[in-house]
């Protein structure tokens, strides 16, 4: 075999495998924790890390979905801004998901729950604070929750969410003297 072939087919394989995912193409998987199978604790950690940072570090919500989630109809998504399939949350946050910038604060995982506290900034530069509920079914994440609150920086909260850099303009009222 020549290099230029075996390049090329490294090269095929690594488009293939990182490429843009969408709704009606899930991304390719190796290896699928569904259906679900006995878990321990500790082998539900390193589960949910994996789909953490498939998720949000290389920020390929398909992959992440195909190898960790619950097939249709059996998978239940209580977002509010979509049905209840993966089909409906893929459809619907593929599109704007590569815009938002994530930032993982803080997982968690206890009692078939895994926790995700996100804080993303999107395109329009609006941030807003994400909570993912997961629940897993031994090694499957079979059911999802999330709570998303916009930080606009003018909350009468002097401790926010996710600190925000200063505004833009100054206030009318600084400089003056309390």
């Amino acid at each position: 075999m020549s290099a230029k072939y075996i390049l090329g087919a490294l090269s095929l394989l690594l488009t293939n495998i990182h490429a843009a995912p969408t709704a009606s193409k899930p991304a390719s998987s190796i290896i699928s924790y569904c259906p679900p199978t006995a878990a321990t604790f500790e082998t539900q950690q390193k589960i949910f890390a994996e789909f953490v940072e498939i998720m949000f570090t290389e920020r390929n919500i398909t992959k992440a979905y195909s190898i960790h989630l619950l097939a249709d109809p059996n998978y239940v998504d209580h977002d509010a801004f979509h049905g209840p399939s993966k089909a409906d949350g893929l459809a619907l946050v593929v599109p704007w998901f590569h815009d938002t910038a994530f930032s993982v604060w803080n997982t968690f995982v206890q009692n078939d729950i895994g926790i995700s506290v996100e804080m993303g900034v999107m395109e329009n530069g609006t941030t807003a604070a994400f909570v993912d509920f997961w629940r897993f079914q031994g090694t499957c994440i079979v059911e999802h929750w999330d709570v998303i609150e916009y930080v606009t920086g003018d909350s009468p909260n002097p401790s926010p969410l996710f600190p925000l850099p200063p505004p833009l303009k100054p206030s009318a009222d600084a400089g003056k003297g309390q």
